[in-house]
């Protein structure tokens, strides 16, 4: 938990038009918005991997959904690091199996040991890469978009039809999150199956720069 009145600086984010349940203003933190484009009302106009900012000004810095949409990410993290106090919190989440989808480019997706080893040769410290959701969320998720693209576009045109693929999308959802802790429970990530242990929805990370001595 970060102190009252610490500075985060959000590298890409939204000031305005937020997506997702999440929203750093709910705590009480100093927030400083960094965007390339002007219609996300940034506190300062950049690119994310060139900000600009003082060295070691942020309590923290969080980069959400945005390396996917930068061609060097590892130059990205070195100025999160840059940026960071030391002692300060880094905190990431990125897509892995997902569509690409641009804003206004998709450049890539990058596994767990991708990040341990970039994170690690900047310096950063207590890393902690999670997987946000399982093969069957990953799964789930795919049954969920394909649905609604084609329940937009009218199809199948059969319109009971249409209401049933939403009904089995919305049981997937609801119990994916179950099978994947089943599958947990039975241990077949520990037993190294490269297909349940290697999908995932995305992650999510947390490091620090370390304190100075």
């Amino acid at each position: 938990m970060l102190p009252e009145q610490s500075l985060v600086i959000d590298l890409g984010g939204n000031k305005i038009r937020k997506r997702g349940n999440f929203n750093i203003e709910d705590f009480p933190v100093r927030v400083f918005y960094v965007n390339l484009v002007n219609d996300k009302k940034p506190d300062v106009i950049s690119d994310v991997g060139q900000c600009g900012l003082a060295d070691e000004v942020a309590d923290s810095v969080i980069i959400s959904e945005v390396l996917e949409h930068v061609p060097d990410p590892a130059k990205v993290l070195a100025e999160a690091y840059r940026i960071l106090k030391p002692g300060g919190l880094l905190v990431a989440t990125i897509p892995f199996m997902f569509h690409v989808h641009a804003d206004p480019h998709d450049y890539g997706r990058y596994t767990h040991s991708w990040f341990a080893q970039a994170l690690t040769n900047l310096g950063f410290e207590a890393i902690e890469i999670t997987r946000q959701g399982g093969f069957f969320l990953t799964l789930a998720g795919m049954v969920k978009q394909a649905t609604h693209e084609l329940t937009r576009a009218g199809m199948p045109r059969f319109r009971p039809l249409r209401i049933v693929l939403k009904a089995i999308s919305k049981f997937l959802q609801k119990s994916a999150k179950g099978w994947d802790l089943a599958v947990d429970r039975l241990g077949v990530y520990a037993k190294g199956n490269s297909i349940f242990s290697g999908s995932t929805t995305g992650y999510g990370i947390t490091c620090r720069r370390p304190a100075k001595p």
